[in-house]
């Protein structure tokens, strides 16, 4: 939102501001940001606002597809609402922009839908294999998505990324967990040994590729974006507690049902048309999430987030 807004871009948020939502503040006094409160899977609310939809972005607008659930250990306890909101929620919008004939709708998924991988790295035909209802819900929703493109038309592109890190993630995030925890002076839990590994990029660089792919994109076409970032959970944690200098006890848990081993992208088709910008570096993205979190940390509502994520965890 804030880099389409320095482009002079209209800006439209649906959003139904779930528990994950970040707290911001919409941009006071901007003409060209809307902000409307909704739940995408409920088409008749959807239907109710466009006129309002319409009126505020013209004839012509690309739409950015981020709404999804996307906690795994969430999914596993409960996969209705994963079902719900990433596969009909996504067919809901693929209908919403049919109709208004939108310039572009770019659905933004995940690497996860890939699966476990040993060795080698994924490319964008390699199979589908999902090991949870989340990642098999973002397999259906990409499928849905191209399957809107063969049959409409619909200029649909599909980006599947690795994993997210960055300043306003939730709480109950890997990364984010472990900085709040040491925050805490509190154990930092880790499954199993620790040794599962994946793929980490700025959240930043990830939102200038999306904004590259709007673009430039080919219509019909999968990219995968990576950033060749590659540790395990414990080299992680053992980062963002040496940088925050805290001497925190590492607790090894029970692993996680299904736990992929280790997940990594080609992202060479993404990289070659020069539509990936120049990847932040682990050690220099840590370091700026952490000074956010040090100072939200500071607030009244990182208390009430983090006592949500614990008791969430409790149970």
């Amino acid at each position: 939102m804030e880099l389409l807004l320095k482009t002079d871009s209209k800006v439209l948020v649906l959003d139904k501001l779930t528990y994950a939502s970040a707290q911001w503040t919409p941009p006071e006094g901007n003409p060209n940001f809307k902000f409307i409160k909704l739940d995408i899977t409920d088409r008749s609310v959807l239907l109710e606002n466009t006129q309002s939809i319409r009126s505020f972005l013209g004839e012509e607008f690309s739409i950015f597809h981020l709404a999804a659930e996307s906690h795994v250990d969430r999914s596993i306890n409960s996969a209705d609402e994963f079902i719900n909101t990433n596969v009909l929620g996504t067919q809901i919008m693929l209908d919403f922009s049919k109709e208004f004939k939108t310039a572009r709708f770019l659905h933004i998924s995940t690497d996860e839908v890939y699966g476990s991988l040993e060795t080698g790295e994924a490319t964008e035909s390699s199979p589908l294999d999902p090991s949870s209802a989340y990642s098999a819900s973002k397999a259906a929703s990409d499928l849905v998505a191209l399957a809107h493109h063969k049959t409409f038309g619909t200029d649909v592109i599909v980006t599947r990324c690795v994993n997210n890190y960055g300043p306003r993630q939730s709480l109950e995030k890997f990364i984010p967990r472990v900085i709040s925890r040491a925050l805490k002076g509190l154990p930092i839990p880790i499954y199993g040994t620790g040794v599962n590994i994946r793929e980490w990029i700025y959240v930043e660089d990830h939102c200038k590729a999306l904004l590259n792919l709007i673009n430039k994109g080919k219509s019909g076409q999968i990219y995968n974006i990576g950033s060749g970032e590659r540790r395990s959970n414990i080299e992680i944690a053992q980062l963002l507690l040496d940088s925050m200098k805290r001497p925190t006890k590492i607790d090894h848990i029970e692993d996680r049902l299904g736990h992929d081993f280790r997940y990594a992208l080609d992202s060479s088709q993404v990289k070659r048309s020069l539509m990936m910008p120049p990847v932040t570096s682990i050690e220099k993205g840590l370091k700026h999430t952490i000074a956010y979190y040090q100072e939200y940390g500071k607030s009244k509502e990182f208390e009430r987030e983090f006592a949500l994520m614990e008791n969430s965890y409790a149970r």
